[in-house]
């Protein structure tokens, strides 16, 4: 399966929230040679962005094949991670078994070979329990410092190092913050909010917009709840597999009342995530991701007894319907990987996927004078070639030479060009 989820590391990205900022933000520092906050419509940059940051030389060198590498070697290393803490105190199926829980899904698949953050985050919090939970000297600091960075990926980890610090050890929640004050002085500094976008209007509208503003209501709540197992089954977004489905929350349920200490509070914990989960709106599976690993640990040391073998075929069945799946999921990136069709020829058939994303399918764009300067209304800015200004953070009274939008305008100025994409080029007066 790691060889299936590699090769759309070789494609051209299209997934959505990364060509809207995972990877727009860090290709905007390059072309402008600038650390800054854009703002307004790159709302969730000024998020902490240390996963971002290290796109910066990987995009340089190796274009979105190195983000989307930095990913797909974190889903691996975090499986890895898994195995080698099971594998000290379980078999070797055990430990295989607990592994594959978590990589022989649907949506570690998929993020695997994209160029989002929550593999890179789930590699960071991953590593910082179990680090906390083994026998290494100075394991307490090492822990902290995980969880520092994975909070430098993504806010979200504050939940996580908080659950975790509360049911063991919580001197961790000073130590795991401290090394993570520069993001909140960076966000500060850029936004006036040290938690941008949390606690920010623009970022409540755009949650709730795509909720519901009845999302907290105590109806819906507990709807949800019911709902989980068939949440689990058949998500909104992104499907994992049938393990985790139908394993998952009798894990958890079953662990809250082990005798085994540890198991009782990884068990808690885990209980905890999925709460969260089911309060962050929307209740996305990639905010489930995080706490995979935790739940494949408990699975694996939970004293199955005879239920031992009866999960172990369900993990069987699970990697033989997840495999086909991911097979055929990945085989659209096949042409543009083999070179058979072009990177621009692979993005226009994919069109659909690309709501709001300017492609210069015909090179029109790039060929404009090099010093003229571009505004577009376009939402996601990654595959501009050459410097642009967004509608968002242009500058008032400043003159540019062309408009670049997706909807004919009658008062852009004179269209000079329209390409198949489709994309209206306008000169402006």
């Amino acid at each position: 399966m790691s060889i299936i989820n590699l090769i759309p590391v070789f494609a051209p990205e299209i997934g959505f929230d990364a060509l809207w900022y995972h990877l727009t933000l860090p290709k905007l520092w390059l072309t402008t040679g600038r650390y800054y906050f854009p703002g307004r419509l790159l709302h969730y940059s000024a998020m902490p962005r240390l996963t971002e940051t290290l796109f910066i030389p990987l995009l340089y060198f190796l274009g979105t094949t190195g983000p989307k590498l930095l990913q797909y070697l974190s889903g691996l290393a975090t499986t890895f991670v898994i195995f080698s803490f099971l594998r000290k105190r379980q078999s070797f199926i055990v430990a295989v078994s607990g592994a594959s829980f978590f990589y022989a899904t649907h949506l570690v698949g998929w993020q695997g070979s994209s160029a989002y953050i929550d593999l890179f985050r789930t590699l960071l919090e991953t590593l910082a329990i179990v680090t906390y939970l083994s026998s290494y000297k100075n394991k307490l600091l090492l822990s902290a410092l995980f969880w520092s960075l994975s909070i430098g990926s993504k806010w979200n980890s504050i939940v996580s190092l908080t659950a975790f610090a509360f049911l063991f050890d919580l001197r961790l929640l000073p130590l795991g913050l401290l090394p993570a004050l520069p993001w909140f002085m960076i966000s500060f500094y850029f936004t006036g909010n040290p938690v941008f976008p949390l606690l920010s209007s623009e970022f409540t509208a755009s949650q709730f917009q795509a909720v519901g503003k009845n999302f907290f209501s105590p109806l819906i709540i507990t709807t949800r709840f019911i709902r989980l197992p068939l949440s689990l089954l058949f998500p909104f977004d992104d499907w994992l597999s049938p393990a985790v489905a139908l394993l998952s929350l009798p894990t958890v349920f079953i662990s809250l009342v082990s005798r085994d200490k540890l198991i009782r509070r990884l068990g808690l914990y885990s209980f905890a995530m999925i709460l969260v989960w089911q309060l962050t709106p929307p209740p996305s599976t990639r905010y489930l991701l995080p706490v995979l690993p935790v739940i494949a640990i408990i699975l694996s040391l939970y004293p199955w007894g005879r239920l031992r073998w009866f999960i172990s075929s369900i993990l069987i069945t699970s990697i033989l319907v997840v495999l086909p799946i991911r097979a055929i999921a990945v085989s659209k990136f096949l042409p543009v990987v083999l070179g058979i069709v072009s990177d621009t020829q692979f993005l226009e058939d994919h069109k659909a996927k690309l709501p709001g994303t300017f492609v210069d399918t015909d090179g029109f764009v790039s060929g404009l004078p090099p010093s003229s300067t571009i505004l577009t209304d376009f939402h996601n800015l990654y595959y501009f070639d050459r410097p642009i200004t967004h509608l968002d953070w242009a500058d008032v009274g400043t003159h540019y030479d062309y408009f670049i939008t997706a909807s004919p305008s009658s008062s852009a100025g004179t269209l000079i060009h329209q390409s198949t994409w489709p994309a209206y080029v306008y000169q402006t007066p």
